[in-house]
């Protein structure tokens, strides 16, 4: 059995801010966040994955309630201050789950093959660990070019999906690809490349995709493949 000790967090960690787009959004960095990250890789590679039923292409098992306790005990206060939300609010959070990428470019449904929002709730943060190396890409942030916007809030939303869903009706589906770049519907400003042990935090309302390595990326195996950690938060 685990103890508190095994998802330690490293007591002197630094963030770095990177603001990305026209819309200057700001994204956390925090590297070397774990003491003993590897003891997480060694528990995803043991145990099962199931397949994901949202837009993330690929599996996902759950992550040690130990390490979700340590995890949102730390990074609250941090969002909080960068962030500017209030002192005082009511916090809701997914379970923290292990995920790898393990479809193929031909299996992509419609909402994997482009840049994607998990939420439109202002308040909602994405928290990422990669538990994988450079070798693996990253995550790329993105500006639709149609309506320029680069974060879907709750105002923007439902003239985002008519604009896209007009566009695609007009000019047909994106090829079943991963978004690794600019296109005509979507421009890249700005990504985090993958570095292991990692922590990334963003706002989940900011346009995002994974960017990965094609040859090496898809891989069932958390030793080799493109192994995450994602959790989201809530501040209501």
């Amino acid at each position: 059995m685990n103890n508190a000790d095994d998802f330690s967090i490293n007591k002197n960690i630094s963030i770095n801010i990177q603001n990305v787009g026209l819309e200057k959004e700001k994204i956390l960095i925090i590297d070397n966040f774990l003491n003993n990250p590897k003891l997480l890789v060694n528990m995803a590679a043991h145990q099962p994955f199931i397949p994901y039923h949202t837009q993330y292409p690929g599996v996902k098992s759950l992550a040690p309630a130990e390490y979700t306790r340590q995890l949102f005990g730390t990074v609250v206060p941090i969002i909080k201050k960068h962030y500017q939300l209030p002192e005082q609010c009511t916090i809701e959070h997914t379970k923290c789950l292990f995920s790898l990428i393990t479809h193929k470019e031909d299996d992509l449904n419609l909402f994997q093959r482009a840049p994607h929002r998990d939420s439109s709730y202002e308040y909602q943060f994405a928290i990422l660990l990669y538990l994988c190396g450079p070798e693996h890409g990253g995550t790329s942030f993105y500006r639709h070019n149609l309506t320029h916007f680069e974060t879907i809030t709750r105002a923007r939303s439902a003239t985002y999906d008519q604009t896209y869903d007009d566009d695609v009706k007009q000019h047909g589906e994106p090829e079943p690809r991963y978004q690794l770049d600019s296109d005509r519907r979507y421009s890249k400003t700005g990504e985090i490349n993958a570095c292991f042990n990692r922590l990334v935090i963003y706002r989940s309302c900011l346009l995002h995709s994974p960017y990965i390595n094609l040859q090496k990326s898809i891989d069932t195996n958390p030793h080799t493949g493109r192994l995450t950690l994602n959790s989201f938060l809530a501040f209501m």
